[in-house]
C-alpha cells in the first residue's frame, strides 16, 4: 500500500511539474482597458534580429549639474540622450517610456532620468534605508563595467523616493565613508518622476588610462514584471553571469588617476552588564591603485554583527550561512570559493591584512589573519584568476589554516573553464583539481567537472557535473559537508516570464544525484522535482517532490543505516509584490532518516504604519517522536533615513539545533550617516541562544 501511495504522489507531482509547460508556456492574452502613457516620448523601433554591440560617445560636461531633480541644467541640453527603452531581455517597447541623459567631466559621471507614468498614484516607494531591499519599489539604475573586462560590473539604484542602493564590483563593507558616497535627487512630476545622479570616478575600479566603460541603464516599475533597459539588451544577456558580455561601449570617458588616500575606520566598544569592558579597534582601507585595494584590521569587532538565524529544518549536513563581518566583506568575491575558504571557519581575529582587486583580465585576492591566546588561529588565503576572452578562465587558489592543538591544513585548487556561444545559448565546460595536505603530509584530493548550458528564457537549460572527493581531503577553512563520495549530478530546468496576462512567470526543474563512496559502496541517490509559478497579482505557487535513499553511519561507530526518504512540499505565497506585507506558507511531509517527518512553516509581514513594520515566522518540525518549534518576531521602526530602532525575539524548543535552546530577546538602535559618526546600541546579544543582560555601545567615526 505504501508503494502505491508513493507512486500516486510521484505521478501527481510530475503532472503538476509539467503543467506549467502546457499552460504557462502559451502566450498570455493582452490586458484590456489600459490607457496610453502620458508624455511625449516615442516608443522605439523594433530591435534588429541580430544583436550587435554599439558604441556611444558620452558628452563632455563643462559645468556640472545641480543634483536637485529638476533637469533644467545647461549640461543636459548637450548630453548624450537615451530614448526608447525596451523590456529587459526582450524586443517589446515598454508601455511607460523613459528618457535619460549622460554626461561626464574629469571627476564624475552624471545621469538624468525622466520616467513617464500614466498612473503616478501607483508609484511604489516603500524602502527608506540606504542599501535596503528596493526590489519592490519603482527605481532607475545603472550597471557599469568600469574595468571594460566584460566579466563584472557595479550597480547603482535610486528609487522614486530617493533611496540609494549600490553594489560595487568585488564587494565592500557597508560604511558609507568606507565604500564611497554618491549623490542623487528625485522629484515627482505630473506625468511621473525625475532623477539626477552624480557618481564620482573614485567609487569605481578602472585601469589607468581607461577611456571607455560598458554600461546599461534600466528602470523598474514596481507593479510590472520585468525591468526596461537602454540600450537594448538581448535575451541572452539577462543573467548576471552573461550581462557583462552584452553591455554596450561608452567612450569619451576620461577618469583621472587618483593619488591613493587611506581611509581609517576606528571604533570604540563599551560593554556593560555581563562584564564591563572598553575596547577599540581599527580598520584601514588603502587604495593601492584604481584597481587594487589593501585592507588592514586590528582587533575587529564581530560581536555586534547580526548573523543569520539557523532554521530548524532537518539536514544531513552542516548548513551554509552567510558572513556579514566587515573585514571579510571587502572584496569577498575576489577570494577563493567556499570549498576552500568559508570565512565563518575563522572564529577570532586579532589582526589581518588583505589585498583584493581586478586589473583588466586578472583577479587577485590575498588575505591573512592571526589570533593569539588559548584558541590561537591563523590563516593565509590566495586567489589568482586570469580571464581568457569572454567565457573562459584559468584560476589558482591556496588556503592554509593553523589552529591551536591541531595540525596545519593546506588546500590548493587549479581550475579552468572554456566557454563558447552557439546562437543564443552559452555553453561552459569547467574542471578543477584540489589537492590537500595536513601537517605537511599529502592527503586526498577533490576533483570536479561540470558542463552547463545557459540559454535564453523559455528554453530548457541543463547542467551535468561529476565529483570525486577522497575521504581524507582536508580543507579546514573550507565548506565540505560530505567527503568520501564519487558520483554525478544532472539537472534540467526552464523558466520564463510574460509581460501580459494573469501569469507573470514560471520555473521548473528536475535534478538527479547518484553517488557512491570513493572507497567503494553505495552512498546516496536522489530525485528532486520542482515546479513554481507566480501571478501578476503577487501570488506564488510551488510544489517540490524529493525521493531517494542514503546510507548513514550511526553515532559512535554504530552500524550503517540505509534510509529511504520521500517528501512532498506544497508552498503558497501571497502579497509577494509588497515589501512589508509578504506572507508564505509551506508544509513538508513524508519520511526522512527512517522516521515520519513534517515541517510546517508560516511567515507574515505586517506594515503597522509607514515607519513601523513587523515580520513574524513560525516553524514546527516533527520527526519521529521529537517535536521542535521555532518562533521569530522582528520589529523595525525607522525614525528617519539614517536612524532605526529594531528588536527581535527568537524562541526555540525541542531538539537542539546546535545553537542551543531557549529564547533570545534583544533590541537595537543604529545610526548610519553619509559622513560623521555611526552608532550602534544593543540591549542583549543578537547571536546568543538565550537572552543576556548585556548592553553594548559601538561608535565608529571614519576619517
Amino acid at each position: 500500500m505504501a508503494r502505491v501511495r508513493s507512486l500516486v504522489v510521484y505521478v501527481l507531482a510530475l503532472v503538476l511539474l509539467l503543467s506549467p509547460i502546457l499552460v504557462l508556456g502559451q502566450v498570455p492574452p493582452s490586458p484590456t482597458g489600459l490607457g496610453s502613457p502620458a508624455g511625449s516620448i516615442a516608443a522605439p523601433a523594433t530591435p534588429p534580429a541580430v544583436w550587435a554591440r554599439q558604441t556611444f560617445s558620452v558628452a563632455a560636461c563643462a559645468e556640472p549639474p545641480r543634483i536637485d531633480g529638476t533637469l533644467d541644467d545647461l549640461c543636459w541640453r548637450s548630453a548624450t540622450r537615451a530614448s526608447g527603452f525596451y523590456r529587459y531581455g526582450g524586443g517589446i517597447a515598454s508601455a511607460q517610456q523613459t528618457e535619460a541623459w549622460i554626461c561626464a567631466d574629469r571627476t564624475h559621471l552624471y545621469f538624468a532620468f525622466h520616467c513617464l507614468d500614466s498612473r503616478p498614484d501607483l508609484i511604489r516607494t516603500s524602502m527608506t534605508q540606504r542599501n535596503g531591499n528596493t526590489n519592490h519599489d519603482d527605481f532607475i539604475g545603472m550597471d557599469i563595467d568600469s574595468q571594460g573586462s566584460r566579466h563584472g560590473f557595479s550597480t547603482f539604484i535610486v528609487t522614486a523616493r530617493g533611496t540609494q542602493y549600490e553594489t560595487l564590483e568585488g564587494g565592500t563593507a557597508d560604511n558609507i565613508t568606507w565604500a564611497g558616497d554618491w549623490k542623487t535627487a528625485v522629484k515627482r512630476t505630473k506625468d511621473g518622476w525625475n532623477c539626477e545622479i552624480s557618481i564620482p570616478y573614485a567609487l569605481l575600479r578602472y585601469p589607468r588610462g581607461a577611456s571607455a566603460f560598458g554600461m546599461v541603464l534600466y528602470r523598474q516599475i514596481g507593479r510590472e514584471t520585468s525591468l526596461q533597459s537602454w540600450p537594448y539588451m538581448p535575451p541572452a544577456g539577462v543573467d548576471n553571469s552573461t550581462e557583462p558580455q552584452y553591455l554596450n561601449t561608452f567612450t569619451g570617458i576620461m577618469p583621472p588617476f587618483f593619488t591613493p588616500r587611506p581611509i581609517f575606520l576606528p571604533y570604540t566598544l563599551v560593554t556593560g552588564g555581563t562584564g564591563n569592558t572598553v575596547r577599540g579597534g581599527l580598520d584601514i582601507k588603502y587604495p593601492l591603485s584604481t584597481t587594487l585595494t589593501g585592507v588592514g584590521t586590528i582587533y575587529p569587532d564581530f560581536q555586534t554583527i547580526e548573523q543569520d538565524v539557523t532554521d530548524i529544518n532537518f539536514s544531513y549536513n552542516e548548513k551554509l550561512l552567510s558572513d556579514r563581518r566587515p573585514f571579510f566583506a571587502e572584496g569577498s568575491s575576489f577570494l577563493p570559493d567556499q570549498d576552500l575558504f568559508y570565512s565563518r571557519r575563522i572564529k577570532a581575529v586579532d589582526g589581518g591584512l588583505k589585498i583584493v582587486g581586478k586589473q583588466g583580465a586578472t583577479t587577485l585576492g590575498l588575505l591573512t589573519t592571526g589570533a593569539q591566546g588559548v584558541n590561537s588561529q591563523s590563516s593565509a588565503v590566495f586567489n589568482l584568476q586570469q580571464d581568457l576572452g569572454l567565457y573562459s578562465f584559468i584560476r589558482a587558489e591556496m588556503v592554509n589554516g593553523i589552529q591551536s592543538g591541531q595540525p596545519s591544513s593546506l588546500a590548493a585548487l587549479l581550475a579552468g573553464q572554456y566557454g563558447w556561444q552557439a546562437g543564443t545559448t552559452r555553453y561552459t565546460v569547467q574542471a578543477q583539481h584540489s589537492p590537500s595536505w595536513e601537517g605537511g603530509h599529502v592527503r586526498g584530493a577533490k576533483d570536479y567537472f561540470q558542463l552547463r548550458s545557459t540559454p535564453t528564457e523559455g528554453h530548457p537549460r541543463f547542467r551535468f557535473s561529476y565529483e570525486d572527493t577522497a575521504p581524507d581531503f582536508t580543507s579546514r577553512l573550507g565548506y565540505n559537508p560530505e567527503l568520501d563520495r564519487r558520483g554525478v549530478s544532472a539537472r534540467v530546468s526552464q523558466y520564463n516570464q510574460f509581460d501580459r496576462g494573469l501569469i507573470e512567470g514560471y520555473d521548473f526543474s528536475a535534478t538527479v544525484d547518484s553517488y557512491r563512496h570513493h572507497t567503494g559502496g553505495f552512498f546516496h541517490d536522489d530525485l528532486s522535482l520542482n515546479a513554481n509559478f507566480y501571478t501578476r497579482s503577487g501570488l506564488y505557487y510551488e510544489l517540490d517532490y524529493n525521493v531517494g535513499q542514503r546510507d548513514q553511519p550511526g553515532a559512535d561507530g554504530a552500524a550503517i543505516s540505509r534510509f529511504r526518504d520521500h517528501t512532498l512540499t506544497p508552498n503558497f505565497g501571497w502579497a509577494q509584490k509588497t515589501l512589508y506585507q509578504q506572507g508564505f506558507l509551506s508544509d513538508t511531509f513524508g519520511r526522512v532518516a527512517g522516521q515520519s517527518y513534517n515541517l510546517l512553516s508560516v511567515s507574515q509581514g505586517i506594515l503597522i504604519s509607514r515607519p513601523l513594520s513587523v515580520a513574524l515566522s513560525y516553524n514546527r518540525q516533527t520527526q519521529g517522536g521529537t517535536l521542535s518549534t521555532q518562533a521569530i518576531a522582528t520589529g523595525t521602526y525607522r525614525l528617519n533615513d539614517t536612524q532605526t530602532l529594531g528588536g527581535r525575539i527568537v524562541s526555540q524548543t525541542g531538539a537542539d539545533q546546535g545553537g542551543g535552546l531557549g529564547t533570545n530577546i534583544y533590541f537595537s538602535f543604529s545610526q548610519q550617516v553619509r559622513s560623521g559618526l555611526d552608532a550602534y546600541l544593543l540591549f542583549g546579544d543578537p547571536n546568543s541562544p538565550k537572552t543576556r543582560g548585556k548592553v553594548t555601545l559601538k561608535l565608529i567615526h571614519p576619517f
